[in-house]
């Protein structure tokens, strides 16, 4: 069970990366916002994201977080 939340909090930290590039790109108030606050990430990725996965990507960043928090419980 571990290793299932590992894997998916990986790929929630990689859909991560890709928003905080994308975020960085667009302006970088945006990106340290990004980097501060995890909801901004959330908010970024479902309204500001020009992405066309844009919803696919922050779906998947928001469950694997929860798979990777869920790992230290």
């Amino acid at each position: 069970m571990e290793l299932l939340s590992t894997l998916i909090g990986l790929a929630g930290f990689i859909c991560w990366i890709i928003l905080l590039i994308e975020a960085f790109k667009d302006s970088v108030l945006k990106g340290i916002l990004g980097l501060i606050c995890a909801f901004y990430m959330v908010y970024y990725g479902f309204v500001e994201s020009k992405n066309e996965n844009k919803v696919l990507i922050t779906i998947i960043m928001a469950i694997g977080f929860y798979g990777w928090f869920n790992i230290f419980r």
